[in-house]
Formats: structure tokens, sequence, C-alpha cells
């Protein structure tokens, strides 16, 4: 399991990274491939099989929770755009304010506001999020592979 505090400060080693090299798909990745408890071989195939992997059982559900607002983002979370039923750009969340993403129209891999053009939140089930908010949300369950709560 991956600390949100090991896998911003990952995400920010990137910052700069060109995006020819690094899409965002492939930022979330390397996240996960390269932080301090992360998983070496760990794949995915793009922004909407990320996003729609909660329906999927066992090893191909990589989202353990997610919401349609960006509201109470907390650091270790996945922020995503989206038009319509297209999800097409996700970042890290930070906890202060932004989200690191590879941003296509600055070229490179950036750290953004995360304001009103990110739509969602989710979580992975590899990176363990930063709880500094209300008691509705539980701490991961270190007996289980899957958190507490678990909502669509």
């Amino acid at each position: 399991m991956i600390a949100a505090r090991d896998a911003v400060r990952c995400a920010r080693e990137r910052i700069g990274t060109a995006y020819a090299d690094m899409d965002c798909i492939a930022l979330i990745r390397d996240v996960i491939r390269r932080s301090a408890g992360g998983v070496a071989d760990y794949r995915c195939e793009g922004t909407n099989w990320l996003w729609r992997s909660i329906g999927n059982s066992g090893k191909y559900r990589h989202l353990v929770w997610r919401q349609e607002s960006i509201r109470d983002a907390e650091a270790g979370m996945l922020a995503f755009k989206r038009t319509g039923d297209d999800v097409h750009h996700v970042g890290l969340v930070t906890g202060e304010g932004t989200v690191i993403h590879a941003s296509s129209s600055h070229g490179s891999v950036v750290e953004t506001r995360l304001d009103e053009t990110w739509d969602c939140l989710g979580e992975h089930r590899y990176i363990r999020v930063m709880r500094t908010r209300g008691e509705e949300k539980k701490e991961w369950d270190e007996e289980r592979e899957m958190p507490a709560r678990l909502t669509i």
C-alpha cells in the first residue's frame, strides 16, 4: 500500500516530464510502480477503463470508491475530468488544493489548482488516502484489501 505522501512525492518528481513521454494514465501507472509500497508490474488500460473498474471483481477493480464531484478531495485520491460518459483525464490530488497531472495543453506533467474543471474523485486500491475530514470517511481496514467503505 502506497502512503498518499509517497504518491504525491513521486508524482512531483515527474513535474516537467514532457507529455510525449508521459500522459496522464502513464503518470498514475508510474506513481503506483515506483512509490514505496507500490506494485512494480501494475497495468492500467486507460482513464475510462480505470473509472469503470469499480464494477469489476477482484484484481480487475482498481478503484474502490468514487464520486461524481470533487467535494472533500483528500491527498492520494484521483481526480478525473469527463465529457458525458467519456472520462478523458486523471490526476493525483495533493491535498493542498492542487492536482498533479500530465497536461497536453502545457506539454508536460504539471501541478495545477483542483478547480471546477475536474468532475469526479476516486480512490485507488493501491494508494492510501490521507484522511483529514469527517468521521464518515473510514481508514483502510488493514485486515482486508478493500477499504471499509465502498460506494458508487
